[in-house]
């Protein structure tokens, strides 16, 4: 007795079980946490008002493992914007570069007006690949993954300067 047409034969008893790359991106993203990417304020809490309040993301890229059915799963997250905000209500800061510390100046904010308690916060989307351990694809999602971190309050000040004469009456003047 022969096949039907358009049928496939049936897999072999013992052929081994590959997932799909459906399958392995799926498992991957349920068994893993992104990361933040590492939000510095500079200098830390606090700002003061008329000179920039610095930020950049310490993270670009992470790399985690996962054991699928004896096999090593690499799933990889490369950060794509970030976006700086800076707590004020005035437009967020939207970069492609993470900035570095200081003197680098990449994403700043020059406050205004002083604050009593704000924050800074971060959003960060991340691009993921998966890669499947038995065909060798790489897998792409289209959609992107966010982070969300916040840095303590923090106070932002009128800087106060105070010239005496205390200098030149110690030296006699």
């Amino acid at each position: 007795m022969g096949r039907a047409r358009g049928q496939c034969p049936p897999e072999p008893a013992d052929a081994p079980f590959v997932p799909s790359d459906w399958q392995i991106t799926r498992r991957a993203l349920a068994t893993v946490t992104v990361e933040p990417a590492g939000l510095v304020m500079q200098p830390p809490n606090l700002a003061v008002v008329g000179i920039a309040q610095l930020a950049h993301a310490t993270r670009t890229h992470q790399e985690h493992a996962v054991n699928m059915l004896g096999k090593t799963v690499t799933i990889t997250f490369h950060a794509q914007e970030f976006i700086f905000d800076f707590g004020d209500g005035s437009h967020p800061v939207v970069s492609h570069d993470p900035g570095a510390p200081y003197p680098d100046m990449t994403n700043q904010h020059t406050y205004e007006e002083p604050i009593e308690s704000t924050h800074l916060t971060l959003t960060t989307w991340w691009q993921a690949t998966v890669t499947n351990p038995w065909t060798g694809h790489t897998i792409t999602l289209h959609e992107k993954l966010k982070t969300v971190e916040t840095t303590p309050p923090f106070e932002v000040k009128h800087l106060h300067i105070a010239l005496t004469d205390t200098a030149e009456e110690l030296q006699g003047h």
